[in-house]
C-alpha cells in the first residue's frame, strides 16, 4: 500500500507515495505524524482543499468556489447564468455540476469556455 505524503509538516513540498513497507515507524511530533524511514521523515498529505490545490494545480484543477476545486479537463458545460460547470454534454439534468462563485464567474467565463472547446475538441477528435 502506498500513502500520499510530503517531506515538510506544511505539505508545501512535492507529494510523494511512500510505500507503507518502508516505513520503520510511525510518531506523533508537536501534533503532527511523521513517517521515518531509514534514509527520511515523510508527512502526510493532509486531506483539504488548499493542500490539493497546491499539488493539482499544474494538472488542471481550478477552484472555482471556496468549496471546490475543479479539473478543468473534464468540463464539457458551463451555465452563466446559474453560476456552474457541468461535466457531461449530453444532458445537464443527469451530469454531475459544480457551482462558480458569483464573484468570479465573469472573470472566468472566457477561461470555462476555452476549457470546454478544448475538452469537446479532444473527445471528437476535432480541433
Amino acid at each position: 500500500m502506498k500513502i500520499p505524503v510530503t517531506r515538510d509538516k506544511q505539505n508545501d513540498t512535492e507529494v510523494v507515495m511512500l510505500d507503507v513497507a518502508d516505513i520503520l515507524y510511525i510518531q506523533t511530533e508537536e501534533g503532527a505524524l511523521v513517517f521515518h524511514s531509514e534514509s527520511d521523515c515523510f508527512y502526510p498529505l493532509v486531506p483539504s482543499l488548499s493542500a490539493y490545490h497546491r499539488h493539482l494545480e499544474p494538472l488542471g484543477f481550478r477552484k472555482l468556489d471556496r468549496i471546490n476545486l475543479v479539473n478543468s479537463n473534464k468540463v464539457l458545460g458551463y451555465d452563466h447564468d446559474l453560476g456552474k460547470v457541468f461535466f457531461d454534454m449530453q444532458d445537464r439534468s443527469l451530469s454531475k455540476s459544480t457551482t462558480i462563485a458569483f464573484m468570479h464567474k465573469g472573470k472566468l467565463r472566457q477561461e470555462i469556455e476555452s476549457w470546454i472547446a478544448r475538452n469537446i475538441a479532444d473527445r471528437t477528435g476535432t480541433l
